[in-house]
C-alpha cells in the first residue's frame, strides 16, 4: 500500500500554526509584567489643573534640541538656547497635553522594561519645577503605532504607563515654536490709552473713559476704527529679533534709538506703562543680511531686544486723530 505524500498546503498550514504557538508562548514569557489591581492602584491620569498652575519652570528636551523657560511677572520667557519671550501658546498646548494624559496599562519599573520601552534612552523628557521647589519629570519613550499609545515614568513612581498617543507632538518641536515673534504683549481689550510723539511733540492720543474712545482734545473717536487700528498694532510680529549681535551692530542700534523717529506710550487696565521707541528707517548693518532701507527697529520696555520691521508697517505710528 503507498502511502500519499502530505498536501503542500496543509504542511505550510500546520508550519504557520505553529510559528503562531511558538511566538504565543515566547511573548508570554518575555511579556513586560504588569501591576495587577492588589499591587497597584491605576490612576486615571497623572497631571492635574493645579500641578500645573505652580509651575514656575519647564524644561523640554527632544531629538531636536533643549528648551527651557522661566515665568516672569509679564508672562513666560524663554530662557534656553536664547534669551527670549516665549510663544505662551505653545507651553499652553504642552500643559494641555499632560493634563489630558489617560493610562491604558501600568507596567513594573525594572532596568529590563525601562529598556524595552527606550526610556533608558527617552524620545522626550518634560520637567516641571514648581513654585515650592518640587519637581515633576516625565520621560517619555517608544511610539508603538500599532496599540497607538506610548510609555512613560514619573520620578515619584515606581512604574512604567502605558498610555494614550500624545495629541500633541512634544518630538517635534523646535526652537521656532518657542518664540514669541509680537512685539506688543498686551490684550487689544486691556489697552486704556496710546499716545505717539514725533519727537518730543505729541502727534495722537486715544484715551478709552466710560467705554468711549476720545482723542487729544476730548472728542469722541470712531469706536470701530480705533479698536482696528489698536489690532493692527498689538498684532505686529517681527521676523528678526536682534539678540545675537555684535557689539559694532549693538553701537549701531543705538545711534538710531538715541533720537527715535516715533515714541508710543501704551497703558493697559491695571495701569501699566510701555513704552516703545521706534527708530527712521536704517541702513543695512555690518555682518547681517538686512537690505538696505528696507526696515526700521523697534524697542519695547518690557522686552529685552529690539525688534526689526519692515518699512510698510511705519505708517502706524504715524496716525494722526483725523485718522479716526
Amino acid at each position: 500500500m503507498m502511502l500519499k505524500r502530505p498536501n503542500t498546503s496543509y504542511l505550510i498550514l500546520m508550519s504557520f500554526a505553529l510559528v503562531l504557538c511558538v511566538s504565543a508562548i515566547m511573548s508570554e514569557l518575555f511579556r513586560a509584567p504588569t501591576l495587577n489591581s492588589h499591587q497597584a492602584l491605576v490612576p486615571k491620569s497623572l497631571f492635574f489643573q493645579e500641578n500645573l498652575h505652580t509651575a514656575k519652570e519647564v524644561w523640554l528636551k527632544n531629538r531636536l534640541g533643549e528648551f527651557r523657560f522661566k515665568k516672569g511677572p509679564s508672562g513666560w520667557n524663554l530662557t534656553v538656547p536664547r534669551k527670549l519671550p516665549a510663544e505662551e501658546k505653545s507651553l499652553a498646548r504642552i500643559f494641555q497635553t499632560l493634563k489630558n494624559i489617560k493610562i491604558k496599562k501600568v507596567y513594573l519599573k525594572d532596568p529590563l522594561t525601562l529598556s524595552s520601552f527606550s526610556l533608558d534612552d527617552p524620545l522626550i523628557e518634560v520637567k516641571l519645577i514648581h513654585e515650592d521647589g518640587d519637581q515633576d519629570e516625565i520621560k517619555f519613550g517608544m511610539i508603538d503605532s500599532i496599540s497607538n499609545s506610548t510609555y512613560l515614568t514619573v520620578t515619584d513612581k515606581n512604574a512604567i504607563f502605558q498610555i494614550d498617543m500624545l495629541n500633541y507632538s512634544l518630538e517635534k518641536l523646535n526652537i521656532a515654536d518657542f518664540i514669541n515673534p509680537r512685539i506688543f504683549s498686551q490684550s487689544p481689550m486691556k489697552i486704556t490709552s496710546v499716545k505717539i510723539f514725533q519727537g518730543t511733540k505729541l502727534k495722537l492720543t486715544l484715551s478709552q473713559k466710560e467705554g468711549k474712545w476720545l482723542g487729544k482734545n476730548g472728542r469722541a473717536l470712531a469706536l470701530p476704527k480705533v479698536q482696528e487700528y489698536i489690532g493692527d498694532l498689538t498684532s505686529l510680529k517681527s521676523d528678526v529679533i536682534l539678540d545675537e549681535i555684535p557689539t559694532k551692530v549693538k553701537k549701531r542700534i543705538d545711534t538710531y534709538l538715541s533720537k527715535p523717529l516715533y515714541t508710543l506710550e501704551i497703558l493697559d487696565e491695571m495701569g501699566n506703562k510701555y513704552t516703545y521707541n521706534v527708530s527712521t528707517i536704517i541702513n543695512s548693518f555690518p555682518n547681517l543680511k538686512i537690505e538696505r532701507k528696507q526696515s526700521f527697529i523697534i524697542t519695547a520696555s518690557n522686552r529685552d531686544h529690539p525688534y526689526l520691521l519692515s518699512k510698510k508697517y511705519l505708517k502706524l505710528f504715524s496716525k494722526r486723530d483725523r485718522s479716526f
